[in-house]
Protein backbone atom coordinates (compact mmCIF):
# COMPACT_ATOMS: atom_id res chain seq x y z
CA UNK A 1 0.00 0.00 0.00
CA UNK A 2 0.70 3.80 0.02
CA UNK A 3 1.36 4.15 3.50
CA UNK A 4 4.87 2.55 4.25
CA UNK A 5 6.00 4.47 1.31
CA UNK A 6 4.61 7.53 2.30
CA UNK A 7 5.75 7.12 5.53
CA UNK A 8 9.52 6.29 4.09
CA UNK A 9 9.54 9.25 2.05
CA UNK A 10 8.64 11.34 5.15
CA UNK A 11 11.49 9.96 7.45
CA UNK A 12 13.79 10.80 4.30
CA UNK A 13 12.25 14.17 4.05
CA UNK A 14 12.56 15.04 7.67
CA UNK A 15 16.50 14.12 7.82
CA UNK A 16 17.26 16.08 5.12
CA UNK A 17 15.47 19.46 6.46
CA UNK A 18 17.13 18.60 9.63
CA UNK A 19 20.72 17.67 8.11
CA UNK A 20 20.60 20.64 5.96
CA UNK A 21 19.54 23.27 8.92
CA UNK A 22 22.96 22.67 10.34
CA UNK A 23 25.36 25.27 10.27
CA UNK A 24 27.95 24.79 7.79
CA UNK A 25 28.93 21.21 6.04
CA UNK A 26 25.06 20.84 6.21
CA UNK A 27 24.81 20.47 2.63
CA UNK A 28 27.84 18.06 2.48
CA UNK A 29 26.44 16.12 5.14
CA UNK A 30 22.96 16.30 3.04
CA UNK A 31 24.88 14.90 -0.43
CA UNK A 32 26.35 12.12 1.50
CA UNK A 33 23.18 10.85 2.86
CA UNK A 34 21.34 11.30 -0.95
CA UNK A 35 24.08 9.11 -2.55
CA UNK A 36 24.05 6.78 0.45
CA UNK A 37 20.66 5.95 0.15
CA UNK A 38 20.43 5.78 -3.69
CA UNK A 39 23.76 3.36 -3.46
CA UNK A 40 21.75 1.70 -1.15
CA UNK A 41 17.98 1.65 -2.67
CA UNK A 42 19.67 1.65 -6.34
CA UNK A 43 23.06 0.86 -7.14
CA UNK A 44 22.99 -2.36 -4.59
CA UNK A 45 20.00 -4.30 -6.03
CA UNK A 46 21.12 -3.74 -9.66
CA UNK A 47 24.68 -5.21 -9.12
CA UNK A 48 23.50 -7.91 -6.93
CA UNK A 49 20.99 -8.97 -10.29
CA UNK A 50 23.72 -8.03 -12.45
CA UNK A 51 26.36 -10.77 -10.27
CA UNK A 52 24.00 -13.43 -10.54
CA UNK A 53 25.49 -14.30 -13.64
CA UNK A 54 28.50 -14.89 -12.30
CA UNK A 55 27.32 -17.58 -9.82
CA UNK A 56 28.32 -20.80 -9.19
CA UNK A 57 26.25 -23.87 -9.36
CA UNK A 58 26.72 -25.15 -5.94
CA UNK A 59 23.98 -27.85 -5.02
CA UNK A 60 23.53 -28.80 -0.91
CA UNK A 61 21.29 -28.24 1.83
CA UNK A 62 22.67 -24.53 2.23
CA UNK A 63 21.70 -23.32 -1.31
CA UNK A 64 19.18 -21.63 -1.94
CA UNK A 65 15.52 -23.11 -2.92
CA UNK A 66 14.92 -23.30 -7.00
CA UNK A 67 10.90 -23.04 -7.39
CA UNK A 68 8.97 -25.22 -9.70
CA UNK A 69 6.74 -22.82 -11.63
CA UNK A 70 4.62 -25.41 -13.38
CA UNK A 71 2.79 -25.47 -10.39
CA UNK A 72 2.40 -22.16 -11.00
CA UNK A 73 1.12 -22.82 -14.98
CA UNK A 74 -1.02 -25.84 -13.74
CA UNK A 75 1.29 -28.30 -15.22
CA UNK A 76 2.02 -30.41 -11.65
CA UNK A 77 -0.55 -28.38 -9.21
CA UNK A 78 -2.85 -31.55 -9.59
CA UNK A 79 -0.17 -33.95 -8.84
CA UNK A 80 1.01 -31.61 -5.79
CA UNK A 81 -2.62 -32.03 -4.10
CA UNK A 82 -2.86 -35.51 -4.20
CA UNK A 83 0.22 -35.78 -2.70
CA UNK A 84 -1.01 -33.74 -0.34
CA UNK A 85 -3.76 -34.89 0.28
CA UNK A 86 -2.64 -38.57 0.98
CA UNK A 87 -3.39 -39.84 -1.77
CA UNK A 88 -0.61 -41.56 -4.28
CA UNK A 89 1.60 -38.62 -5.77
CA UNK A 90 4.73 -38.28 -7.61
CA UNK A 91 7.50 -37.59 -5.79
CA UNK A 92 9.22 -33.79 -6.41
Amino acid sequence: TAAPLALTAAVHAATLAAVLALPGSGRLIAAGYVAAVAGIVLACPVWLIRMMAFKEQINGPWDEAKPDLSLLKGGRAREARVDREGGQGVGF
